[in-house]
């Protein structure tokens, strides 16, 4: 008898803990800035040099909004979420959050450090480079289709990045370089690589959304802002 009083006490506690860890969580304020300026392109590697190009494609896609968009449809059923759009100075001189891959922008941290009263968390959408060691070409600031022979795939170098406000501490999480682009099966280009038609173009709008959100999931996910399971329960009810 005693076992099983003991039992209910531990069981409650541990529900009391999980319930008060997510009110915690549902407390705390996120701040949401885009610093990712992305053009929208197909970029074709052909047999030789003269084969290459970058054509912009005209997909009727606003991808700031739709990131924007999907991270507000996970966070905000458990953090306070503002999108601030407002960081003129923030913007015009921060190319990137790092000088390198080790130190944050002396503006950056500054920035971080003005708001801590205000949010527990910033989320930075911004763009990273896309290294040479995937034997990819990809143009700075891009989002699109990489095609090379019969090869085709989606990637963008837009990324994400999260720190606490209270000690510029980032929220890490490892992005391998196979997350950075998706393939896309079935697709056959044009004989000229170029005259993509309108229902080409449907299809490639849809692979891009498509790798976009897979790769918000990954982020909260790996990140634990918020849990592998409220994401599926999320997607599920809202596809």
């Amino acid at each position: 008898m005693k076992q099983k009083n003991h039992l209910r006490e531990l069981t409650a506690s541990l529900l009391l803990l999980i319930s008060i860890t997510y009110s915690s969580a549902q407390t705390s304020k996120v701040a949401i800035i885009s610093l990712a300026d992305t053009t929208i392109v197909h970029q074709h590697v052909g047999l030789t040099i003269i084969g290459n190009f970058t054509d912009t494609l005209h997909l009727n896609l606003a991808i700031k909004q739709h990131i924007e968009e999907q991270l507000k449809k996970y966070l905000s059923r458990s953090y306070t979420l503002s999108i601030i759009n407002d960081t003129p100075d923030l913007l015009s001189t921060t190319k990137g959050i790092y000088n390198n891959w080790l130190v944050l922008k002396k503006e950056v941290k500054n920035y971080i450090s003005s708001i801590k009263d205000q949010y527990d968390y910033v989320i930075f959408i911004a763009n990273t480079v896309i290294p040479r060691e995937t034997n990819l070409i990809i143009p700075e600031n891009t989002t699109g289709i990489y095609t090379q022979r019969r090869n085709a795939l989606v990637y963008s170098t837009i990324t994400f990045f999260a720190f606490r406000t209270s000690n510029l501490q980032k929220v890490d999480f490892y992005e391998s370089y196979g997350k950075l682009t998706s393939p896309i099966k079935d697709f056959n280009l044009p004989e000229d690589k170029k005259s993509l038609t309108p229902e080409m173009l449907n299809i490639l709008k849809e692979k891009i959304i498509n790798h976009l959100d897979i790769r918000i999931e990954y982020f909260l996910a790996k990140t634990y802002l918020v849990p592998q399971n409220l994401i599926d329960e999320i997607k599920a009810k809202n596809p």
